[in-house]
Formats: structure tokens, sequence, C-alpha cells
């Protein structure tokens, strides 16, 4: 199989300048030019090299100069030693130079001297010519040599910086795509912007005549109990806007743990809706009913509910809701819809009985005190409480706090006059 001669530059400068530095070796004179001599000349097979003095010089000089132009795109002659096959590989008998009419020195074959493979024992034609004396084709070849391997480190260096070039664009790349990912997320509003365009939003509809249904969950009433405990921390008052202890006695107050106590805010007597009243809750109504009393005595007087009261309580609560479920095609839209609404609000309410303070909403200490707007804002805000949604039959109570608190608020936000309270 046919191999490719490779030859590294580092290793041909090496050479050629130990071929340099070699002295001239005494040689024998070239015989006459007789070709039977030429033919016969073998010596058992071994070439018979018949050289000229100094032909380590001029031979490496040549050589240099043969392979510098090769390396510069220019291979004169068809060199095998730097061609494909390699010398003898293939083509045993061409003589490499035999194609070739002069050499790099300006000079042709026939006038050269010497002939460094006269009478070889290779088959090589013979040439009539040597390599010549001049200091100069030494040089020149290696300047060639030179001069192709600095186009090599200047290519190679060339490459590098493409290279570089390619890698900068990767970074400009990865900078812009950042910029536009900054960019975005720029434009992207945030959670607690949100958060408080809803707060926003949430305060101008409770001052614009809200519907009743978010009048009557406390939702409107605490984004206008919110915004006057704001402009308090500021020493902000409002105008005197008096209570009255009627409308009071129906707001319910929590101190925002969950629950709802308001249906049991009568000794834990239960107002059932007219739905609720039909014979098919009978059992669980009635027990319920002697469950919540129960538990209301226990939260009033021990600050607790007993687990297992709690439990009895949700388990007939549940048979409630799967008896309303079964019933819905002979139930009104209407009283389903209030039934429904009852049954959550009795929920909130065990939900409050199972909290660490439950006295607290039997006690008097979350209900709803004040003779002003104004009183009754600092008092809830200096306790923690907010408002819990209204009970069956309180709804004209919390529609009548709305309006009182919408002017307090309004009021405040309008004239921001300074409290010269400490």
């Amino acid at each position: 199989m046919r191999q490719r001669l490779r030859f590294s530059i580092p290793a041909v400068l090496t050479a050629a300048a130990l071929l340099l530095a070699a002295p001239g070796a005494r040689a024998q004179q070239p015989p006459p030019n007789n070709n039977n001599n030429n033919q016969n000349n073998n010596n058992n097979g071994q070439p018979g090299f018949q050289v000229n003095p100094n032909l380590a010089l001029q031979q490496a000089a040549f050589m240099a100069a043969a392979l510098g132009q090769q390396l510069q795109g220019n291979n004169p002659g068809g060199n095998p030693l730097i061609q494909p096959g390699g010398m003898g590989a293939g083509a045993p008998n061409v003589n490499p130079w035999g194609a070739m009419t002069s050499t790099p020195y300006n000079s042709t074959i026939s006038s050269m001297p010497y002939n460094p493979y006269y009478n070889s024992g290779y088959g090589y034609p013979a040439l009539t010519a040597g390599y010549g004396n001049s200091y100069s084709a030494s040089l020149f070849g290696l300047a060639s040599l030179t001069q192709a391997q600095g186009q090599y480190l200047n290519d190679w260096q060339k490459a590098r910086m493409t290279n570089q070039q390619v890698e900068q664009a990767k970074l400009e790349t990865r900078k812009q795509m950042l910029q536009l990912w900054q960019l975005e997320r720029a434009s992207i509003p945030s959670l607690e912007d949100i958060r408080t365009r809803d707060m926003e939003m949430q305060l101008k509809r409770a001052r614009r005549d809200p519907p009743l249904t978010e009048v009557v969950s406390g939702d409107s009433l605490n984004a206008l109990l919110k915004s006057s405990q704001t402009f308090q921390d500021k020493k902000v008052v409002g105008p005197h806007i008096d209570l009255d202890a009627d409308v009071l006695k129906n707001i319910t107050l929590t101190g925002g743990n969950g629950g709802n106590i308001g249906l049991l805010k009568n000794e834990g007597k239960l107002n059932w809706t007219t739905t609720l009243r039909d014979t098919a809750f009978d059992k669980d109504r009635d027990a319920l009913a002697v469950l919540a009393a129960d538990a209301v005595k226990n939260a009033e007087f021990n600050n607790s509910v007993a687990p297992a009261t709690l439990t009895q309580m949700r388990k007939h609560l549940d048979n409630m809701g799967r008896t309303l479920e079964a019933n819905i095609n002979t139930i009104p839209t209407g009283k389903y819809m209030e039934a429904a609404r009852y049954l959550g609000k009795l929920e909130d309410a065990i939900t409050a009985l199972g909290s660490d303070n439950v006295a607290n909403f039997f006690t008097q200490k979350w209900s709803a005190k004040g003779k002003t707007v104004g009183e009754l804002v600092d008092y809830m805000h200096k306790n923690g409480l907010r408002f819990a949604s209204a009970a069956p039959g309180e709804e004209a109570a919390y529609q009548a706090l709305h309006r009182a608190l919408v002017r307090y608020e309004q009021g405040q936000a309008q004239n921001g006059t300074v409290s010269s309270k400490p």
C-alpha cells in the first residue's frame, strides 16, 4: 500500500544545516561518458555513485530550493519526494529530475558540470549536469524554504484571528440577546405591580357604587378601611360622621385567621332558610342546631371547642349539602342559591369555632365599636380586625356602613388635613 512521505519543515531545515556544515568529501572524477560502462557498472546490484567535490553543499542548496518552491506551489520536475507515493513508490525507474530542463540557479541541466547520480545503479538516466558551485544557490534555497514557512505561520495566525473574530461575534450575539431579554422583562409588570394595580382598581370600585355582592361580602368595606388606615398612619383625618349603634350591631368582624362567626352571634341559634326547613333536612338540621348551641357555650366560657364536636358538625353539614344537590331539580334556582350560600356561611362559622381566639367573637372584643367612622377605623386598626361577610339579615347594615366609609375616606383624600395628635 502506497504511503505518502511526510517531511516536516523543521526536519528539512535541520538536514540542510547539517549538509551545509559538513565538509566537502574528496570524490572520484567522473569516468568518460560511456553508455556500456553506465549499463554494466552495477557492482553486484549496489549503486556506484560518482560524485563531485563539494557535492554536499551543492545538493543541499538544490534540495532546499526545490522543496521551497514546492511549498510555494511550484514543484519543479514533479519531484517524487514531495509528491504522493514518494521516491521509489510506483516509479522506481524514473529520474525525479528527469523532466527538468533548468535548475533554480538559472542554468540548464546540460551546462551543469557534474551529475550527483552519474552511472547510478538505480536505473536512472544519467544527467550530464551537476548542481553548480554557487553559494548563493544554497542561500536562495534556504530563503525559499524560510519564505514558505513564514507564509504558513502567517496563514496560521490569520486563521487564529478569524477564529477570535467568530468568538467575539458570538459574545456580541449573547450580549444582544441579554439586552432583548432585559427589555422584555422591563415591559412585563412584576407581581407587586399587579397587586398594587388590583388594589387601586378595587378601591376605585369601592368608591363608585359597587355591586351589592361586593358590599355584603366585605370586600368593598375592607378596601375603604385599608385606605383610611393608610391616611391615619400619615396623621390625616377625615370628616366627623356619626354611626348608628344598630348598624354596628349587625356588622361582623374577624381577626383575619379565617372563618366567620356571623351565623352564631345569637347564642348559636341558627335561622334556617325556607328551603333548609324542609323535612328532607330534619335529621341533620336538628343535630346541627344542638351541636351549634353547645359549641358556642364552650367557646365563650372555655375559649375552645372540642374537636369531636367540630367533626360531628361538619358531618351533618356535608349531609345537608348532598341532600340539597339531590333535590336541585325540584327547588327553584333562587331558593337553591340562597340555601347554598347559607350552608357556605355555616361552614365558615364552624371554621371560626376551631380558631384559637374563638372567645373573642362572643366577648365583644371583636365587635364593631365606635361612635364615629373615624373611631371605628382606629379601633379596627389597633386590633388588626377586618370586615367579615354579612350574615342573612345584615345586608342593610353593610350598605349603610359602606356609604359612611366612602364619605370618610374621600374626605381624607380631598382635604389631607394633618392631625394635631402626636
